[in-house]
């Protein structure tokens, strides 16, 4: 399918990271087909190894999904991994297959198409 970034912004958060080496800052994408104006929309979390080594060490275990590690916070990055994600995507014949496989790496917000949104907040 012949995808685009069509947003890319920081989830309940205004400004950048204070400490670009320890952060844990929820991103949200929107994905839509070139040309359309519906999207679909998925959330990660991008974090610093500093972080999820503090977060880890006030926790038994951790759940993963949805996270991409950075050493340090930088949009060019945050950028290239969101277009690197969709360029592997097109390869799906349609937006089910294009969502199950963003899904492996982001949580999809699934409320645009069976009106049932996803735990987004890790709640199960």
């Amino acid at each position: 399918m012949n995808l685009e970034l069509k947003s890319i912004y920081l989830d309940d958060v205004v400004n950048d990271p204070e400490d670009l080496y320890d952060f844990n800052v929820p991103i949200n994408i929107e994905v839509c087909e070139k040309g359309k104006k519906r999207s679909e929309l998925f959330h990660f979390v991008f974090s610093s190894p500093q972080r999820l080594q503090h977060d880890i060490s006030e926790s038994v275990f951790q759940f993963m999904h949805g996270y991409i590690l950075l050493a340090k916070f930088d949009w060019r990055a945050i950028h290239h991994s969101m277009e690197t994600l969709i360029d592997r995507a097109r390869s799906g014949r349609n937006w089910k297959e294009v969502i199950a496989f963003l899904s492996r790496y982001g949580v999809y917000e699934s409320k645009d198409l069976d009106k049932r949104p996803f735990p987004v907040n890790g709640a199960i």
